[in-house]
């Protein structure tokens, strides 16, 4: 599996967090829904970690990937996790190369949780304040 692949993958516990951080409701209409719609999407390298994932029903998330609505909509899950995580932002859910899944895991189901840096990319990423919560370095213990 590609590394940005890994990267960009919802895992089993961030699903379950932030279904449980949401009450399993979707964040638009409060309908049940699912953590399975990223703020920044996939395709744009968007991060499989909570600060990035939103519980939405199977509606909103149609709506929210595919109509005229999506800027509206995201001003409103912004806000919501904004509400959730001090100092979010956008930059940080953006996958950026060197960051790693912490390779003592195993990812052949896109389980990874944890996320490292190589240690080439660290000063540069500090220096940015671009390293994403639920990412540490590889050369810490």
């Amino acid at each position: 599996m590609h590394k940005r692949t890994r990267a960009c993958a919802i895992s089993k516990s961030t699903r379950e967090k932030v279904e449980k951080r949401d009450n399993h409701l979707c964040i638009f209409c409060g309908c049940w829904g699912r953590g399975e719609a990223h703020f920044i999407p996939r395709s744009h390298g968007g991060l499989g970690i909570e600060e990035n994932i939103l519980t939405v029903c199977r509606p909103c998330h149609d709506k929210l990937d595919n109509s005229v609505n999506r800027g509206e909509m995201l001003k409103i899950a912004e806000e919501y996790l904004k509400r959730h995580y001090k100092g979010w932002n956008k930059e940080s859910l953006i996958y950026q190369k060197g960051m790693l899944p912490h390779p003592k895991q195993d990812f052949k189901a896109d389980k990874a949780d944890k996320h490292c840096i190589l240690p080439s990319e660290n000063e540069d990423l500090m220096r940015q304040n671009l390293i994403p919560e639920g990412f540490y370095f590889l050369d810490d213990p």
